[in-house]
C-alpha cells in the first residue's frame, strides 16, 4: 500500500487500522515521506502521484468531480498510463466524460466485469510497453 504520510507516523483512520497493520504484516507499505514528517491534505495528492509512478495503470470505479481519484487519473495519464473508468465515472462526471471522449489516448470505459477483466489483463500482460502499441493492444490489435 502506498500511504500519504511518513512510516513512522502513519495517518490512519480507525475505520483502516486492521487494514493498514494487515498490510504492513503481509505485504509492503510504501512512503515518500521522511520518518517524522507531518501529514498534510497536499501529502494525498503527492501519494497519488506516487501510486500512479509505481501502477501499470489505474482504475476508476467511484469518483466525484473534485476527488483525489480524479488527481489520480490525471497523474496515471501524465506517466503515460492508461486509465480504465467506470461507465458510471464515465458518465456521471464532468472529468470522466471528457476523459472517455475518445480526445486521450489509453483511456477506456468498461461497463461489464468481462471488459474489466480484458483490459486489466492486457495492461498487466503489457506492463509499460510504449503508448502506440499499449493503446493498439487494449483496442484489440495486435499485443
Amino acid at each position: 500500500g502506498v500511504i500519504a504520510s511518513s512510516i513512522t507516523g502513519p495517518y490512519t483512520p480507525a475505520a483502516s487500522r486492521d487494514l493498514h497493520e494487515h498490510v504492513a504484516q503481509a505485504g509492503a507499505l510504501v512512503s515518500q515521506f521522511p520518518p517524522g514528517a507531518r501529514t498534510h491534505k497536499a501529502s494525498f495528492l503527492m501519494r497519488n502521484a506516487t501510486m500512479s509512478g509505481l501502477s501499470d495503470g489505474t482504475l476508476v470505479v467511484e469518483a466525484g468531480e473534485s476527488s483525489g481519484t480524479r488527481a489520480q487519473a490525471r497523474n496515471a495519464m501524465s506517466h503515460g498510463r492508461p486509465v480504465i473508468l467506470s461507465q458510471d465515472v464515465a458518465v456521471h462526471t464532468n472529468w470522466g466524460r471528457e476523459l472517455a471522449s475518445g480526445a486521450r489516448p489509453n483511456v477506456f470505459v468498461v461497463s461489464r466485469q468481462e471488459d474489466l477483466r480484458e483490459h486489466v489483463g492486457r495492461v498487466r500482460r503489457l506492463g509499460s510497453p510504449d503508448l502506440e502499441r499499449l493503446d493498439a493492444a487494449l483496442r484489440g490489435g495486435n499485443e
